[in-house]
């Protein structure tokens, strides 16, 4: 299975956008609902798709996983 790493840097950085666009949607609705009870303002703010970001940077998800939930438009 391929990874974050054996993708071209034109093929990482369109997916990091879409996953980047998916993150901004989800951290404003977090941000203004997690807000009141968070400690810290990054608390507020890591979901779902920072994660899976997060993950498939690291090499801990492949791109199959990632391309799924983009499709799907969700991260299980």
């Amino acid at each position: 299975m391929a990874y974050f790493n054996n993708l071209t840097e034109k093929k990482q950085t369109e997916i990091l956008t879409l996953l980047n666009s998916k993150i901004r949607q989800e951290s404003e609705t977090m941000y203004q609902t997690a807000l009141p009870r968070a400690k810290t303002d990054d608390q507020a703010c890591a979901g779902r798709w920072y994660e899976l970001r997060e993950q498939w940077q690291n090499g801990e998800v492949n791109n199959l996983h990632v391309y799924a939930c983009l499709q799907m438009d969700f991260v299980p």
